[in-house]
């Protein structure tokens, strides 16, 4: 079904999570600049961002499992719904 796809799938699950990566560096240096008021606002904003690439990581793992035989990873894709 993704014959031909895999290195779409493979560079959609790399750019989901470096972007998680970064995201996290942000959050780790910023941590201390934001003020009292801000941080509602500062988790408002990163809470979808975060699951949003997280979301895309996971369906790019989930979609390049699909094209490769059972073994010793087929326990992550009873993980991953």
């Amino acid at each position: 079904m993704f014959h031909g796809w895999e290195n779409f799938f493979i560079v959609g699950g790399t750019a989901g999570a470096t972007l998680i990566g970064l995201l996290f560096v942000a959050v780790t240096l910023g941590g201390g600049l934001s003020t009292p008021q801000g941080l509602d606002a500062t988790r408002a904003f990163l809470t979808p961002t975060l699951f949003r690439f997280g979301g895309v990581l996971f369906e790019c793992m989930a979609c390049c499992r699909l094209g490769r035989p059972r073994g010793r990873s087929g326990s992550f894709s009873g993980c991953s719904g």
